[in-house]
């Protein structure tokens, strides 16, 4: 006797599947079962996460943070500057 006795019989459907199903089934009664694609992931997908170095993650995110504070640094100078022009050489009377 199998516990899962509630999946179809031929294997098509995982757990996953089933739960998620019947999730938006109860839950979101409103959308089409027929036609709802459910957002798995490919089973490659999570071999490849499984490889990921979270402290190089960090890494590379404290950089692209202290890029972007750049950028918006020169920004800011650039606007002030800008401005500076615009009133000096358009606004005096």
């Amino acid at each position: 006797m199998s516990i899962l006795w509630f999946l179809p019989q031929d294997n098509t459907t995982t757990l996953l599947q089933y739960l998620v199903s019947q999730y938006v089934r109860k839950h979101q009664s409103d959308l089409d079962d027929d036609h709802t694609t459910l957002p798995l992931p490919e089973p490659s997908d999570i071999a490849q996460s499984a490889l990921i170095n979270f402290d190089d993650v960090g890494q590379e995110l404290k950089k692209v943070t202290t890029s972007v504070n750049g950028m918006v640094g020169q920004w800011k100078n650039n606007l002030n500057l800008l401005i500076y022009i615009y009133f000096f050489y358009c606004v005096k009377d």
